[in-house]
């Protein structure tokens, strides 16, 4: 999620400095950053480290909402990337896989922690090479030039 959320944040950037409005950046980022460091001093006590990673993302999800708020009300319409809705539809398919294989295999080791997040990693790839045409077309103009030897 933190990616996703860290990359629509970032072509959002991009977006406000080439229409000439990088203020727009700086609120945002100014804005998540308040709602971290507040999220971090109430969660840090009672859940430790996963207090700080719950403060990140969710300061993250706040900037992207402000981002989607600034771009509607600056040009009437909702801006959501297709690619961010791939990778959070392959994220959210990836999370239950590796949810249901750890809850019923145990993970005891270091190759069971490798199954099972393997099978998540080839779960988030298999969806995002279903659903995103750009990607799926790379992917095979790859692997014909691995075989090809233009590579």
């Amino acid at each position: 999620i933190y990616h996703v959320l860290n990359t629509y944040n970032t072509v959002a950037d991009s977006f406000f400095d080439g229409i000439g409005q990088p203020d727009f950046s700086m609120k945002t980022t100014a804005i998540a950053l308040f709602i971290r460091v507040a999220l971090i001093i109430v969660l840090l006590g009672q859940y430790e480290i996963r207090g700080i990673i719950i403060a990140v993302v969710m300061s993250h999800a706040a900037r992207s909402l402000l981002v989607i708020f600034l771009l509607r009300s600056e040009f009437n319409q909702t801006v959501i990337p297709t690619r961010a809705i791939y990778q959070l539809v392959s994220g959210a398919l990836m999370w239950v896989v590796v949810t249901f294989l750890a809850s019923i295999y145990a993970i005891t080791g270091w190759l069971s922690l490798i199954i099972i997040v393997g099978s998540g990693a080839a779960i988030y790839v298999g969806v995002i090479i279903i659903l995103d045409k750009y990607f799926r077309h790379m992917i095979i103009n790859l692997s014909q030039n691995i075989t090809h030897g233009t590579v």
